[in-house]
């Protein structure tokens, strides 16, 4: 365990900032400083022992940052492409207040009792009757079982799927029950880049097909449908942004679907679930002891999987799907250790990897798991921009050679 105040001390971190010296980053007083705090624009932690509060310095610099936009307009523009101001209207999800929303309803409290396929509804605001018994028209693809599928293998299967379909048209707006079974048709691709089954129609829900693929039992299953059901849209994250700007060029739905996971397999996104199974894979060959796992972390930068810049209390879907698995004393020992170093709480990634090992699915479950369910919400992002009938197009702030000087050619 971890002894002194010293140690406990954020601090130490070039990641955290003392009072005066986040005050004197922003170019304000501690007075100041304190009345950003009580305004809920910073989230200090405290340090044991001490009256001291330390202060994250990425979101201090956001703050200056917002603060320097409201001078510059361009620098407003600038901070807002990482995790700033909202840039797009849209209806499908919320984030306020540390908590998720679909569409106005509480995500956490839908995971309770929702579907993926409820969520699908909901979120492309279509009407379900028939949709999701339309069948997928491909052959079990065998090179997709998901005992190897990374990222980048998911990612050339459902591209291998895409192909077996009929040719897609450019996107249309869909609004009956049988138009919709042409966007439920890419969440079934997606489940069959995952799991290497084609779902028959009129076949069990989603998580039934996918634990069964899996061999899990009746309660794994119903962990996989709270999975999904959490996974399914953050807002304009990356892969949902790409989905948007494909989508916005009247392209067809495949095409956004396959460019939303393309970015989706990133390590900064949904790939971070392959680099929290390999720290975890490491940690797991030392011995399972509290000394041990706090000289391992002690040794090494922060892992990943911990910390996310929207929710400063911590993300309550991974809060949310740790509490859902059986107790374990490595792993509850990994979350405490890393809230006593950096106050920082598991994210959703980790959720997954964690979900994934206790249930025993195989390795590369998680970020499947995270690529079927956000087919969903790629599909409402794709659907509502195209609606709009607005062509993503922002412009480049340039710091290059200008015209004429040297060097320029």
């Amino acid at each position: 365990m971890l002894q002194t105040v010293e140690e406990n001390d954020p601090a130490r971190s070039g990641d955290w900032l003392s009072a005066r010296d986040a005050a004197a980053l922003l170019g304000v007083s501690v007075a100041t400083l304190y009345s950003y705090v009580s305004r809920d624009r910073l989230h200090p932690r405290p340090v044991p022992g001490t009256r001291a509060k330390r202060y994250r310095r990425d979101e201090v610099q956001r703050l200056v940052q917002r603060h320097a936009g409201a001078r510059e307009p361009r620098r407003v523009a600038e901070a807002a492409l990482n995790h700033g101001l909202p840039v797009l209207a849209s209806s499908l999800s919320l984030i306020e207040h540390g908590r998720l929303h679909y569409r106005g309803l509480d995500a956490l409290e839908l995971a309770g009792h929702a579907t993926i396929e409820d969520v699908a509804a909901l979120l492309w605001d279509l009407p379900r009757d028939r949709w999701t018994d339309a069948a997928l028209v491909t052959p079990r693809l065998r090179s997709t079982r998901p005992a190897a599928a990374s990222p980048t293998a998911v990612l050339h299967a459902f591209h291998r799927v895409a192909a077996t379909q009929k040719p897609a048209e450019p996107m249309a707006e869909l609004s009956t029950s049988d138009d919709a079974s042409a966007a439920w048709q890419w969440v079934q691709a997606m489940q069959t880049a995952v799991t290497g089954r084609a779902p028959r129609p009129r076949a069990a829900a989603v998580h039934v097909q996918i634990a069964a693929a899996w061999k899990l039992d009746a309660d794994a299953a119903e962990a996989v449908r709270h999975a999904l059901v959490l996974c399914a849209d953050h807002e304009l994250n990356a892969s949902s942004f790409t989905s948007r700007c494909v989508a916005g060029t009247g392209a067809s739905l495949p095409a956004a679907v396959g460019g939303a996971l393309a970015a989706l397999t990133g390590p900064a996104h949904g790939g971070m679930t392959e680099r929290i199974e390999a720290w975890w894979t490491a940690l797991d060959d030392l011995p399972r002891t509290a000394r041990a796992t706090d000289a391992w972390l002690a040794a090494r930068p922060q892992p990943p999987g911990f910390g996310h810049p929207l929710y400063p209390a911590g993300d309550p879907r991974g809060r949310a799907l740790l509490e859902r698995l059986p107790r374990d004393a490595r792993r509850d020992r990994l979350v405490a250790a890393m809230a006593e170093r950096t106050g920082l709480a598991p994210v959703l990634d980790f959720g997954l990897v964690a979900m994934r090992r206790a249930l025993g699915a195989p390795r590369g479950a998680a970020f499947g798991l995270f690529a079927v369910a956000r087919t969903v919400g790629w599909i409402g992002h794709a659907l509502e921009q195209r609606r709009s009938g607005v062509l993503i197009r922002p412009r480049a702030a340039y710091v290059g050679p200008r015209p004429g000087a040297p060097g320029a050619s």
